[in-house]
């Protein structure tokens, strides 16, 4: 919790107790009480739900542990299980055969406790009480109808190390297949403040194959953070395992951080609208995030098979690729939308970052290219013209695009102008590809500037000639990124689409073929 670490500076375990040591070293004192299931029977004496049940009415602080005589072991949940209300840690790493990842890239856990929805509507763990705080590590979860981990109050709840439908390792290289849940993991009304994930290699979750989402954070919930968690791909990070969409937020101030998002049926991550923070910006940010890309280590494609991110719903004030301090702290988001990699596109939002409505939702300083559709859809109906003195409503007010007019050197600078409408403070941004995008717009598979000076509004608002200095790019004497082009983003965070690609077609503009030397070929 916090972002410091499972581990101490000794390798031991952080959360010993019911509270975080924050220390070099984690104290061992230990305030809580163990409970041992030895059963996976769905009742009785050493099963869960009757460990559940002494948790609930003990005075502090209670850990779960397993002593099961396998691994693996199927705990079958036949009716729903007692609501934790209140501390509560349950360890399925407890259990003799676990083994938690310990990979930077992939996973090479060794998961024992499976629990399995076995009635309609099925809830695996559920903490409802304003006083709960859960913790979860180790357990994988399978076939529930509902939603495998539902937490609706309570606050720092920390879900770590777990795998949500997909296949699990099992021995040295086998394998056995879970079935899918509705939900992964859904934090909704009065829940607040949860982690999901963290740095360390052995928090990282596991989400595949959710027929209707991954991840949620829902209604008055918020100020979650889910980093560092496989989305939409197999525990080794090769394989694809798509969930119906990877992350559903419809609530405010939550962080999406270094999460790998990808092989979703439809969206890899929704914003959407919450009527509780309607006219309020949600601040939601996405940031370090790598979204769709045809493939990581493996072959299968991880193309989300939506729009990357979908912002919908009037969803307002997100920042994607910016934190919650203003710094720039980009995502990839590349290679999705309905046919995969390139592609003509058609218009329909399938591409990189599609906002249907919504205001104020910044978009900048991210990676975004060979999508289907353009890279950034305002609307999600293809190409949105510039309107004369910028005065549309719509996504994003539909902000004007910048329209870039010529590049030259000065003093070894590389630097382009253009001109735009400017209603308020705009800053503009620059990028630039190998390639054109679809619909003659650019693509960002270079950024090139992202902090040059904003522009200043006349006024009343007018049109504003403008040149900003840019980075070369410079290898062997010459750049192959030529196609360039730019976004503007207002004082109240609405980012334009990308404009048109501008060429750079000026060979050794201030040297020939040297280290200093830059040109581009087409």
């Amino acid at each position: 919790p916090g972002g410091i670490g499972a581990t101490d500076l000794g390798g031991g375990p952080r959360l010993v107790g019911s509270a975080p040591d924050r220390g070099a070293y984690e104290s061992v004192a230990d305030d809580s009480a163990t409970l041992t299931v030895t059963t996976n029977a769905d009742s009785g004496t050493g099963s869960l739900r009757a460990a559940l049940v002494s948790a609930a009415a003990a005075p502090n602080a209670q850990r779960i542990v397993f002593a099961l005589s396998s691994c693996p072991r199927i705990i079958t949940v036949s009716s729903a299980l007692p609501a934790i209300i209140d501390t509560l840690t349950i360890d399925g790493y407890s259990q003799t055969g676990a083994v938690p990842n310990t990979l930077g890239v992939g996973s090479n856990a060794r998961l024992c406790v499976i629990l399995g929805g076995n009635y309609p509507g099925s809830v695996g763990l559920v903490a409802n009480n304003a006083n709960s705080h859960l913790v979860v590590r180790g357990l994988a979860f399978s076939n529930f109808g509902d939603a495998a981990i539902d937490i609706s109050d309570g606050y720092g709840h920390l879900i770590e190390g777990n795998q949500f439908g997909g296949a699990i390792a099992v021995g040295a290289s086998g394998s056995i297949g879970l079935q899918a849940n509705a939900r992964g993991v859904r934090l909704q009304q009065d829940s607040s403040d949860s982690f999901i994930g963290g740095i360390d290699p052995q928090q990282r979750n596991v989400f595949d194959a959710s027929s209707v989402y991954g991840v949620g954070l829902i209604g008055n919930s918020g100020g979650h953070e889910l980093r560092n968690n496989y989305i939409g791909l197999a525990p080794d990070g090769s394989h694809a395992s798509g969930n119906a969409v990877g992350v559903v937020v419809a609530s405010a101030n939550n962080l999406l951080d270094r999460n790998v998002i990808g092989a979703n049926v439809y969206e890899g991550v929704q914003l959407q609208g919450n009527p509780v923070f309607q006219g309020y910006p949600q601040g939601n940010a996405l940031i370090h995030n790598l979204i769709g890309l045809p493939a990581l280590q493996g072959t299968d494609p991880a193309q989300n098979y939506g729009a990357g991110v979908r912002v919908t719903a009037n969803a307002n004030g997100n920042l994607i690729g910016v934190d919650a301090q203003g710094q720039i702290a980009g995502n990839f988001i590349v290679g999705n939308g309905q046919n995969g990699v390139g592609g003509p596109g058609n218009g329909n939002g399938n591409g990189g970052v599609s906002v249907e409505s919504g205001a104020g939702n910044r978009i900048s300083g991210n990676i975004i290219h060979s999508n289907y559709g353009l890279a950034i859809d305002l609307g999600a109906d293809g190409p949105t013209a510039n309107d004369p003195i910028d005065s549309d409503s719509g996504p994003n007010l539909l902000q004007n695009f910048p329209v870039l007019s010529s590049i030259h050197y000065r003093n070894g600078a590389r630097l382009i102008s253009g001109s735009l409408y400017v209603s308020s403070s705009t800053r503009i941004e620059v990028f630039a590809a190998t390639q054109c995008g679809n619909f003659g717009r650019a693509d960002a598979a270079v950024i090139l500037s992202v902090g040059a000076r904003p522009l200043i509004a006349p006024i009343g608002g007018g049109n504003v000639n403008f040149t900003a200095s840019i980075a070369p790019r410079t290898g062997a004497g010459f750049d192959t990124h030529c196609q360039l082009g730019a976004t503007a983003t207002d004082a109240n965070g609405n980012t334009s689409e990308m404009s048109p690609c501008f060429v750079d077609d000026t060979l050794f503009a201030h040297d020939f073929d040297t280290s200093a030397g830059y040109g581009c070929t087409l």
